[in-house]
């Protein structure tokens, strides 16, 4: 069983990392049953809410707390990358998208409207779990109270840890759990150059060609220009570097 290869994924004896509600949105039922199997080996007890609209998936996600979501772009009414939107302006939870169609593109238009993962099919069923496990872990774990923190402010850019909340001069910013994560690394790192290496580490579990992507995402919302930067600078061929103002 693959627990024995990441141990880690195992059994959540000590409850640290669990997965109450799940939700696929699509109308491939083969790619339904794909997930659901993909999120019972790790989740026994989850079975994942099945939806094939977006308006139905939207409906479902504005009344039930969830841990992931998991689409297959087969949606009958509007585009994925419209859907993608239309849920960020609910919810921060971690979003994977699985499509067997996805050139660079589309991947990069995914990852824009604010999906937190994209994963080309067909592919091992282990990928799949992989990557589900890794937005929960990422995006869902508790917070013990000797870890909880207070708000990171740089003059009007406030990042709050709890609630996973990030206001721009009193503006809600709309972030994925991934964006707010490389924010809040980068802010706790204020003035310091984060390898990208580190960010790969820490963010994807060592997977490279997201950060850059990443960055330029925060960036746009941040509306911050890489020539003239205020937020986010870039040390060429290193990583990059939060230079807010100390508040």
């Amino acid at each position: 069983m693959y627990y024995k290869e990441y141990p880690e994924m195992g059994p959540d004896h000590s409850g640290a990392i669990k997965l109450l509600r799940a939700a696929f949105v699509g109308a491939d039922t083969r790619i339904a049953d794909l997930t659901t199997f993909a999120i019972h080996l790790r989740w026994p007890e989850v079975t994942p809410i099945v939806v094939t609209s977006a308006a139905e998936a939207l409906d479902m996600i504005s009344r039930e707390s969830l841990g992931v979501v998991v689409l297959h772009p087969d949606i009958c009414d509007g585009t994925p990358a419209e859907f993608i939107r239309d849920m960020r302006g609910l919810t921060h939870v971690p979003l994977l998208v699985l499509s067997g169609q996805g050139d660079e593109t589309e991947v990069v238009t995914a990852l824009e409207a604010g999906a937190d993962d994209y994963v080309r099919l067909p592919c091992a069923l282990i990928e799949i779990v992989i990557r589900i496990w890794a937005l929960v872990r990422r995006g869902g774990l508790p917070v013990r109270f000797e870890d909880v923190e207070g708000p990171l402010c740089s003059g009007p850019l406030c990042l709050d840890p709890t609630s996973y909340k990030v206001s721009l001069s009193d503006k809600w910013l709309p972030l994925t759990t991934t964006e707010f994560r490389l924010l809040r690394f980068l802010m706790k790192n204020r003035g310091e150059i984060v390898a990208h290496q580190t960010m790969e580490m820490e963010l994807w579990s060592g997977r490279r060609g997201l950060t850059k992507k990443y960055v330029q995402r925060l960036r746009g919302k941040l509306d911050d220009d890489p020539r003239e930067p205020q937020w986010i600078a870039g040390v060429h061929g290193v990583g990059y570097r939060f230079i807010g103002p100390n508040s």
